[in-house]
């Protein structure tokens, strides 16, 4: 009967404490501990956009080298050669920022986040980017500046250019900065 009581007392605390550790891995990341990817993904899993909007979201990306041509998001780094065409300049200081475009034009949409650099004062950048933001980017087509959208949280600014679906965006952004407060 001790032993049948020592291994019960024992199986309850195993169970606790690997329910213990499950609870802790499963928390939620803050927003200060996301990557950028990872508040991208939760900025599109909010949902509630335009029609064209959420097909590209949830449209399958193809396998490399399958010829397939239908119209997806593509994330891509920003970085000193493609800077200026998604942020406007070239000269925008920052410690990383992706971008996420359809993959055929000429679907104006694009929504870009930027991490500051540690120190970095980021409303001067989030009114940088307001400023350099060009609407008009697309060759064939382009936004009116009312279309163009730029917020901060924490380090971290988005610019979404989007005719339909930027408010959404920045109220997604904003609510996964603040849960709390949405």
């Amino acid at each position: 009967m001790k032993k049948l009581a020592v291994l019960m007392i024992f199986l309850i605390v195993l169970s606790l404490l690997l329910i213990s550790c499950r609870s802790e891995e499963e928390a939620p990341k803050t927003f200060s501990e996301m990557t950028l990817e990872e508040i991208l993904a939760a900025i599109y899993q909010k949902g509630g956009y335009s029609k064209q909007l959420t097909e590209l979201i949830e449209a399958p990306v193809p396998e490399p080298d399958s010829m397939d041509f239908s119209n997806y998001l593509v994330t891509t780094e920003i970085d000193e050669d493609n800077c200026e065409y998604f942020l406007g300049k070239s000269d925008v200081a920052f410690q990383r920022a992706i971008a996420s475009e359809a993959s055929i034009c000429p679907t104006t949409y694009s929504l870009c986040l930027i991490r500051a650099n540690e120190g970095q004062d980021v409303d001067a950048l989030a009114q940088a980017v307001r400023e350099s933001a060009d609407p008009m980017k697309w060759v064939c087509t382009g936004l009116p500046d009312d279309a163009v959208y730029v917020a901060a949280e924490e380090d971290v600014v988005i610019l979404v250019m989007s005719a339909s679906d930027g408010e959404a965006l920045l109220s997604a952004f904003h609510s996964i900065a603040s849960p709390d407060e949405a």
